[in-house]
């Protein structure tokens, strides 16, 4: 019987990433001088968002780019970030059920706190961990590793939900099982390793995790 749902958070939990776009673009435009197009900006991914900027300026530049990025991820919030009433009451059926809850994200603490506050979602989880928190990022599974201790199961008492391949490589190396969902973010799955179970949308998901005696 499983004890604990585990998500990852773009792409999974809030599709953020036209957001991303938007405030990446802008910042590397002013501070970097160059025009990068949104697969570009998915190349990228992988460090938190002060990775990617560390990566892109200049350090005389960064600061003041790091700034701009971060109030322009929290002015343009509401506009490029839709609440997502059906997967928010998968969390509440959940945490009801007595599950307990964790987010594992690449993205950094200060976007991840952002976005969550936003959308009302911090008060579901029981382990909220970021980029910012793992000495190596997906498809490493330390972030797994520490959402399990934090929330006191085991790995066979834990489910991974992800979209990225990334997130189903940190999932099989923690060996725990895995859900893919393409139900935000369709466009950008590319499942070169199997996930347990691949579910387009919220239905899907809910017959999966019936399945497993989850709900």
């Amino acid at each position: 019987m499983y004890r604990a749902v585990l998500f990852d958070f773009d792409g999974t939990l809030a599709d953020t990433l036209p957001l991303l776009f938007f405030s990446f673009k802008q910042v590397f435009r002013k501070y970097a001088g160059r025009e990068l197009s949104e697969q570009d900006i998915l190349d990228l991914f992988g460090p938190t968002e002060d990775g990617l900027l560390e990566k892109m300026i200049d350090k005389d530049k960064l600061d003041e780019a790091a700034a701009e990025f971060y109030h322009l991820y929290e002015d343009r919030h509401a506009k490029y970030v839709m609440p997502q009433p059906e997967i928010e009451q998968i969390l509440r059926d959940l945490k009801e059920r007595g599950l307990r809850l964790g987010v594992f994200t690449g993205k950094g603490k200060k976007s991840a706190e952002i976005s969550m506050k936003r959308l009302g979602l911090e008060h579901f989880f029981d382990a909220i961990i970021t980029g910012d928190d793992v000495a190596h990022p997906k498809p490493a599974p330390d972030g797994i590793h520490q959402a399990i201790e934090q929330m006191r199961v085991s790995p066979s008492d834990i489910i991974f939900v992800g979209d990225s391949d990334a997130d189903v490589q940190a999932a099989r190396s923690a060996g725990v099982k895995v859900i893919a969902v393409k139900w935000l973010t369709p466009q950008t799955v590319d499942h070169k390793v199997a996930p347990d179970y691949l579910v387009k949308d919220v239905v899907e998901f809910r017959e999966v995790i019936h399945t497993l005696g989850i709900l």
